[in-house]
């Protein structure tokens, strides 16, 4: 009982608030080339926690690194749900623009000539 209520608190919710906590976000930018620079260890000995906090770390380290306008400013008053929200939007549509950039489809199944003849 005691271990599932305190396993309850690492879930994907709380991971995303610590992905977006600047002091977690500054110390990913040292680390994004290095993964060994974020926590002092080889990204093969992360926790499965560790590694989806230092993947959701990287996504919004790519987000900033990529966006020129429209950055949000955090202040006193920020709530967790609304840096997640602009978080996801941001690199939802930076996807959607290199899928764009690409040519790949923006939806659905991308189906290619070796898919068709299996």
């Amino acid at each position: 009982m005691i271990y599932s209520n305190n396993l309850k608190k690492f879930n994907d919710e709380n991971f995303k608030k610590v992905a977006v906590t600047p002091v977690f976000l500054n110390l990913s930018g040292f680390a994004y080339e290095d993964s060994s620079l974020f926590l002092g260890k080889n990204v093969m000995q992360y926790t499965t926690y560790q590694f989806e906090i230092f993947n959701l770390l990287k996504r919004n380290m790519r987000v900033i690194s990529e966006i020129s306008s429209d950055v949000i400013s955090i202040h006193s008053q920020t709530k967790y749900s609304d840096l997640i929200r602009w978080y996801n939007d941001q690199s939802d549509a930076i996807e959607l623009r290199n899928k764009k950039a690409s040519g790949r489809s923006e939806g659905g199944i991308s189906v290619t000539h070796r898919d068709v003849n299996r």
